[in-house]
């Protein structure tokens, strides 16, 4: 057997980014003296150079390193193969400004490479790729906002039923205007999807929104939006949906979000017109130091890259915990169920499959010191289908640790 060592692009990467880290490590004390000029009580002496917003920066370098026992790395309904896999993942964050709290003024970059290595099938190494990048200008009254993401994986995909390498990259605008009693902004939003083995897609999106305070702790408004999907060598779909939204602001343990309506969409084709009910919905609850409970519900209409003319309904819910213990080690658990509904035009085959999805995740995870900490977890994924060759049933175990500067 060859053994594959890691790309030269990945280990210069690595090098690179750990050379700097130990740098702002060594010199850091020096670097935070240099920028106490800048601290907010000081911002007059310099504010003829530039905005109090640029005196915040910060760079984190990052590793994460995993080995995991996958039983079914290619989610094939039998004759499965299992394999060891390693993760070699360096990356970064770029702060600027407000990135904390993210209401002011901030930019943030965040990059990570994340090279897979199999033990007994190296021809499933790949090194993937993520990127994303976050601003926002806020001035009194009004605010822009812009995100963007890229990301080159090669990952098990439920809905085609194998390890798909797929190229993903969006970006989005958001312009929100504060009058006196309600805040009305616009948002626009363009999606790709490419897909080596599966239907491309492409998604276009304009929705206008507007929110008030209810009450001091509820903001609620209604969301309006228009747009377009493109799937590889099917008809153009277009939608409208109108949401009603509330979000919660000042609970010390709470936060929650949602949002809900209908969505008309035309699929084209022999599938016409169809209406569905849509929704998703977020929700944090800390009642205790240490303690964090989340979660996550939705239920949304998409296209399918499996086959032309097929589309799908999803509905699904995640819940999540954590809790610290003994100061050092932190509990965790993770559950999700989803349902996928499918449509199709007539001509397609697998006429009314019907997906159930199932992921637990418990871990536990252990902080050495401030900048390393480890995780042992195992992971059990199901997927149950109307079509035989769409089942799976897939378990993995593993160790990772995390280096952060």
């Amino acid at each position: 057997m060859v053994k594959r060592s890691l790309p030269v692009s990945v280990r210069i990467l690595s090098l690179a980014i750990f050379a700097i880290g130990m740098v702002s490590k060594m010199f850091g004390g020096q670097l935070r003296a240099a920028n106490r000029v800048y601290e907010p009580f000081e911002v007059d002496r310099v504010q003829d150079f530039k905005p109090s917003w640029l005196s915040a920066l910060a760079f984190t370098p990052r590793l994460r390193t995993t080995a995991v026992h996958d039983t079914n790395i290619f989610i094939t309904p039998s004759n499965e193969t299992a394999d060891f896999v390693g993760t070699f993942a360096p990356g970064f964050n770029l702060g600027l400004g407000d990135f904390e709290s993210r209401e002011e003024t901030f930019i943030t970059l965040d990059y990570e490479a994340n090279a897979l290595v199999f033990a007994e099938n190296s021809s499933a190494n790949v090194v993937e790729h993520y990127l994303k990048a976050d601003a926002l200008y806020r001035r009194p009254r009004w605010s822009l906002a812009t995100s963007g993401v890229f990301t080159d994986t090669t990952s098990p995909d439920r809905d085609l039923g194998a390890r798909v390498h797929r190229v993903v990259s969006g970006v989005g605008l958001e312009a929100r205007y504060e009058f006196t009693r309600f805040v009305a902004g616009v948002d626009v939003r363009l999606d790709d999807t490419d897909y080596e083995s599966g239907l491309d897609r492409k998604d276009f999106n304009v929705a206008g929104l507007i929110q008030a305070p209810i009450t001091e702790r509820l903001n609620a408004g209604a969301v309006a939006r228009t747009g377009w999907t493109d799937v590889e060598l099917s008809p153009q779909q277009t939608y409208q949906q109108a949401l009603l939204q509330a979000e919660s602001q000042g609970f010390a343990k709470l936060k929650f979000r949602a949002n809900a309506g209908f969505e008309s969409r035309d699929f084209g084709g022999s599938l016409g017109n169809r209406s569905t009910f849509i929704y998703a919905a977020e929700a944090e609850y800390r009642p205790f130091s240490g303690t964090v409970l989340s979660l996550e519900t939705f239920r949304r209409s998409n296209p399918s890259p499996r086959q032309i003319g097929e589309n799908y309904v999803a509905t699904g819910v995640s819940v999540r915990a954590r809790q610290r213990l003994f100061r050092r080690f932190t509990a965790g658990f993770a559950a999700t169920f989803e349902t996928y509904d499918y449509d199709r035009s007539e001509g397609a085959s697998d006429a009314q499959r019907s997906d159930d999805y199932y992921v637990l995740r418990p871990s536990l995870a252990y902080d050495f010191v401030e900048w390393c900490s480890g995780e042992i977890f195992w992971e059990m994924r199901q997927n149950r289908s109307t079509v035989d060759r769409a089942s799976f049933e897939a378990q993995r175990l593993g160790l990772s640790l995390t280096f952060r500067y």
